[in-house]
């Protein structure tokens, strides 16, 4: 345990939080690769941009949550040292068959469809806009008043039109009654 207590720190990317360890922490592409005697949660990464996308490289600040009991359980085996260089070589090695030319892509696709998505929904939003507002406009032309929500889901607006078109239905239907009591009674 004074091993543990006495391990060197251990910087995690450019955060200022260091890690108990004995092997360098390897961080690269938005992953961490966890050799620390420490868990830890990565709070926010360092990015860079690359044509038109922006990917995680490394972590910028981290959170310590406790003890890494595995990484604890195998330097306590007595093994560590073989363990750890093992362990540290699977990860670098990890790192290095990463296929970054593909990670790069693959985030630039989704990028290029979050925007696609975006810029399809201001259409829309746009479009119904115009729409509801001309259908509010013809129904003010026939003197049905409602007020309609470009925001609100089409189920809710054809229900706003309905309550309307019902009420004004309503109303004609007794101004008719009304007109054909008061011509009866003439009588």
């Amino acid at each position: 345990s004074n091993h543990l207590w006495g391990a060197g720190l251990k910087s995690v990317g450019t955060a200022s939080t260091k890690v108990k360890s004995d092997l360098p922490i390897v961080a690269a592409a938005g992953e961490v690769l966890n050799s620390s005697y420490y868990n830890f949660d990565v709070v926010s990464w360092n990015t860079q941009r690359i044509l038109f996308v922006t990917v995680k490289t490394t972590p910028k600040e981290i959170k310590v949550t406790g003890w890494n009991r595995s990484n604890i359980t195998t330097y306590l085996s007595g093994s560590v040292g073989l363990n750890a260089a093992s362990k540290y070589n699977q990860y670098t090695t990890a790192l290095s068959k990463m296929n970054y030319t593909e990670i790069i892509f693959n985030a630039a696709k989704r990028a290029i469809v979050d925007e696609i998505t975006e810029r399809l929904q201001a259409l829309y939003q746009k479009a119904k806009a115009k729409v509801v507002a001309e259908l509010q406009a013809k129904l003010g032309e026939i003197n049905v008043g409602v007020v309609l929500n470009p925001q609100d889901n089409l189920g809710k607006i054809a229900r706003d039109i309905e309550a309307a078109l019902k009420l004004k239905a309503a109303q004609d239907i007794q101004l008719t009654v009304d007109c054909l009591l008061s011509k009866l009674l003439a009588l």
